[in-house]
């Protein structure tokens, strides 16, 4: 009775130990810093963030009612594309991710990390003038005696003989974009300022614990599955019949793998399509291109790697069922097999024995000595 109870138990704890496997497995192959840059840099983040950011500002901007720069303006895009180019938000967003990692890995005690933003914002007034004053040299000259109806350097419409001073007007633009809050309205990008409210999270000190014991998870949980599969074998009726719970085991916790990482897999593609459906009012609305891009990049890594290891496993699971299952086949037609009857051996000749005859005076008889054979000549 106990022997089954303790075979009852392996094989529940080499089930979890195997599911948890690839789990954490999973966990650490994905949740890793160079991955996490793969993603934004397939996401197209570092094509579409500008855009975002300038039509957020608009938006702020129009709600309000300020107009002091003018956000929805082409080239106000083409500034920010400039200032925020690949290369700076490549190196920024490693600079937050190197940041997070020495955190969760208990390098440093805090959440820290710093992107100067200063000069990206300095690069995009700086273009955005050079802009206004390649635009204002093209417009033609007013009609004489007629002044333009604005000064707004976005919108002027011709070049006034006197009493406009381009360069004054674009440099006041730059000074007012300079301190707008609108646009890149921190001079640096800390960890305080993204948490904000939330500012006890970069401070936790249980998320970096898990996040390290997560990285150990898949040395535990392939130990205990060595262990509890010993188990198996050895308190099994047979060494075959062991080896085929496992692979049972192996093959159950596969599929389920596989199951579960394609309901992932359409989970994570259901909630692409609703990020890139929400309504003008939503803020998502602003970032569903990256959010898309982002999910899109990690339902593909989740998926390869998902499938995977679940593949992997149910191969095993079925190859260990199916070499134990050939020798249980052979062992099953040896003991149907005839066994062949033994050749009858052939009864042993004895020699005759000659037994003296009795003569009639009661006298047993002398034996005739036996005829000699006649002598050979040989003729010379």
């Amino acid at each position: 009775m106990l022997k089954r109870i303790s075979l009852w138990l392996s094989t529940g704890l080499f089930s979890l130990s195997i599911l948890g496997l690839l789990v954490s497995t999973t966990l650490l192959l994905l949740v890793r810093p160079t991955a996490v840059k793969t993603w934004v840099e397939k996401s197209g983040t570092y094509s579409s963030l500008p855009h975002a950011l300038v039509t957020e500002a608009a938006k702020k901007q129009s709600t309000e009612g300020s107009d002091a720069v003018r956000f929805d303006s082409p080239l106000v895009q083409d500034a920010a594309k400039e200032a925020l180019s690949p290369d700076f938000l490549r190196s920024s967003t490693a600079t937050i991710v190197d940041g997070s990692a020495q955190w969760l890995e208990g390098d440093t005690p805090t959440l820290d990390f710093s992107v100067n933003l200063q000069p990206a914002k300095q690069t995009f007034v700086d273009s955005l003038g050079k802009s206004l004053f390649e635009r204002y040299d093209k417009l033609p000259a007013c009609a004489p005696n007629t002044a333009p109806t604005t000064t707004d350097p976005f919108t002027i419409d011709c070049q006034p003989a006197a009493g406009v001073d381009i360069e004054a007007v674009i440099a006041e633009q730059k000074e007012t974009l300079l301190a707008s809050k609108d646009f890149l309205p921190e001079n640096s990008l800390t960890a305080s300022s993204v948490m904000g409210n939330n500012s006890a999270f970069a401070t936790n000190s249980a998320i970096p614990a898990a996040y390290q014991a997560s990285r150990i998870a898949p040395v535990i949980f392939a130990l205990l599955a060595v262990i509890s599969g010993l188990c198996i074998v050895f308190l099994s009726s047979s060494k075959r019949a062991g080896l085929r719970k496992i692979g049972w085991r192996l093959a159950i916790t596969g599929g389920v793998a596989l199951i579960a990482t394609t309901l992932a897999v359409i989970g994570l593609t259901q909630t692409k399509s609703l990020s890139t459906k929400q309504s003008d009012d939503a803020m998502i609305t602003i970032y569903k291109d990256i959010v898309a891009g982002l999910l899109n990049a990690v339902s593909q890594d989740f998926a390869k790697v998902g499938f995977l290891l679940a593949g992997i496993t149910l191969l095993l699971g079925i190859i260990l069922l199916f070499t134990t299952r050939g020798q249980k086949s052979k062992d099953v037609n040896a003991s149907k097999k005839p066994s062949k009857p033994a050749p009858a051996l052939a009864p042993a000749k004895i020699p005759a024995i000659a037994t003296p005859t009795a003569t009639p005076t009661g006298q047993p008889a002398t034996p005739k000595p036996a005829p000699r054979k006649p002598r050979r000549t040989l003729i010379q």
